[in-house]
């Protein structure tokens, strides 16, 4: 029962916990676990994030790794429709500073205590926007 308990309500908090302490942000929202599975939901999602874009609601789906989560980084795969949100600073000029609907979101990254340690992907869609990045690896043959 106090494993469940970990698993459902601690690990997602403690998720959420790293990334703000991470990007130096707050998120707000209704988080909602899975079920014995190292993932979890954020219903009505608002967060900011270094002057370049506000989160103003949406429902994203966020799946984790505990292994790395205990070697003090978090590997996180995060994805959403319908997200709201709003471009700030150079963002805005570039969208003409308007708030947008981003019918698909997804991010792939890891983080450490002091920010990004690796972004592997990066996807937002709208009609008006398009904005996508992908790392890559080298390969020595």
């Amino acid at each position: 029962m106090v494993l469940l308990a970990f698993q459902c309500w601690l690990l997602p908090r403690l998720v959420l916990r790293g990334v703000e302490k991470a990007l130096r942000i707050k998120i707000s929202g209704q988080i909602q676990p899975e079920f014995l599975k190292t993932s979890f939901h954020v219903s009505g999602v608002q967060t900011a994030w270094n002057q370049k874009i506000r989160i103003l609601s949406g429902r994203v789906d966020v799946d984790y790794d505990p292994i790395l989560m205990a070697a003090g980084r978090l590997a996180l795969r995060i994805q959403g429709t319908k997200v709201a949100a709003e471009l700030l600073g150079d963002w805005a000029q570039l969208a003409g500073g308007q708030k947008i609907i981003f019918d698909d979101v997804f991010v792939n990254f890891v983080l450490v205590a002091n920010g990004i340690q690796e972004i592997k992907s990066l996807r937002a869609e709208s009609p008006s926007v398009h904005f996508s990045f992908g790392s890559s690896k080298r390969r020595q043959v």
